[in-house]
């Protein structure tokens, strides 16, 4: 997925991208499991989130 199509959430420390079983990919924000003022799969791309936290650099960019 292009890290420019899905804006801020592809630096997230809360993303997690889901793949169904036809290879589409969809943006899920966990931060929504514990906000409900947070969308589930939010509309792309992401500019401004008040919830946006980035990633460590050492941590694992493939989160699916």
């Amino acid at each position: 997925m292009n890290p420019l199509s899905i804006g801020l959430c592809a630096k997230c420390e809360f993303v997690k991208i889901i793949e169904n079983d036809r290879g589409s990919q969809f943006i899920f924000c966990q931060k929504s499991q514990l906000d409900a003022s947070f969308s589930k799969y939010p509309r792309l791309p992401v500019l401004q989130c008040k919830g946006f936290v980035e990633k460590a650099i050492d941590s694992d960019d493939n989160n699916s």
